[in-house]
C-alpha cells in the first residue's frame, strides 16, 4: 500500500484535522460550560464514566495545576517547533495525521489558555469526561493520546516523516511529470518540422532531375546535327 503524499497533499490533511479538531473540542467545551454549570454530574455508564464540568490549571489529565503559565509557554513553544520543523518535512498519510491531532490536541487547550479565566496564559482548560478512578479530560486530551499512540505504531513499522512513493518525497515526481510533458511536447513539433520539409525535398529532387535531363536531350539533338553534316 502506498503511504506517500505531496507537499500540498500532506498540508491539506494536516490542516483539515487541525481545523476539525479544534472545532469539535471547543464546540464540545461550549456545550460542557453551557449544560453542566452549576449542575450535579451526568451519569452515562453508570458511575464509572460521566459528564462532570472540572475547570483545569494544570496540563492534559489535570497534571500540574500549579504551573498554568508554564504549561502555556511550552504549549506555544511546541506548536511553533512542530509548523516550523515537522509540518514540512511529513510525507506519509500516517505522520499527517499523528501530526495533525498532535497540532490539534495543543492548540485546542492553548486556546483556553488565552480566552479563559482567569487571565491570559493562566486561563483553565474546560474537562468534562470523567472516568472512575482515572481522570476528567477533554476532547482535546484524547487526540493528544490518539496521537500519542499512533506514534508507537508508525515508529513500530519503521514510517519515516518523509517516506512516500517514488518521486513523492521532494516533489521530484510533479516536476520529473512537466518535464516529461515539455520533451513529448518539443517531439511533437519536431516530428511536424520533418513532415513539412519532406514535400519540398521531394519537389526540389523533381525540379533537379528535369533539369538535367534537358541538357542530355540539348547533347543528343547536337550529336544528330554533326552526323547530318
Amino acid at each position: 500500500m502506498r503511504d506517500g503524499l505531496t507537499r500540498r497533499a500532506s498540508l491539506t490533511l494536516m490542516a483539515a484535522i487541525v481545523v476539525a479538531g479544534v472545532g469539535l473540542d471547543q464546540a464540545t467545551k461550549a456545550m460542557a460550560v453551557q449544560w453542566l454549570t452549576g449542575h450535579d454530574p451526568v451519569r452515562l455508564v453508570s458511575d464509572i464514566f460521566q459528564l462532570s464540568l472540572v475547570r483545569n490549571p494544570g496540563a492534559a489529565f489535570s497534571a500540574g495545576a500549579n504551573a498554568t503559565v508554564v504549561f502555556s509557554v511550552l504549549a506555544l513553544l511546541v506548536t511553533v517547533g512542530l509548523c516550523v520543523w515537522v509540518v514540512p518535512k511529513v510525507r506519509s498519510k500516517m505522520w499527517a495525521v499523528v501530526v495533525g491531532l498532535a497540532l490539534a490536541g495543543i492548540v485546542g487547550n492553548f486556546i483556553d489558555r488565552l480566552v479563559r479565566s482567569p487571565g491570559l496564559f493562566r486561563g483553565h482548560v474546560v474537562d468534562f469526561f470523567a472516568l472512575k478512578h482515572f481522570a476528567v479530560f477533554n476532547v482535546a486530551d484524547m487526540m493528544l493520546t490518539a496521537a500519542a499512540i499512533l506514534v508507537v505504531i508508525v515508529s513500530f513499522f519503521g514510517k519515516g516523516l518523509s517516506q512516500g512513493s517514488e518521486g513523492e518525497a521532494d516533489g521530484s515526481g510533479e516536476e520529473s511529470d512537466d518535464t516529461a510533458e515539455a520533451t513529448k511536447a518539443s517531439d511533437g513539433e519536431s516530428n511536424d518540422i520533418g513532415e513539412a520539409t519532406k514535400p519540398g525535398d521531394e519537389g526540389t529532387g523533381e525540379g533537379t532531375g528535369q533539369e538535367s535531363e534537358a541538357p542530355a536531350e540539348a547533347g543528343e539533338v547536337d550529336a544528330s546535327a554533326i552526323e547530318e553534316d
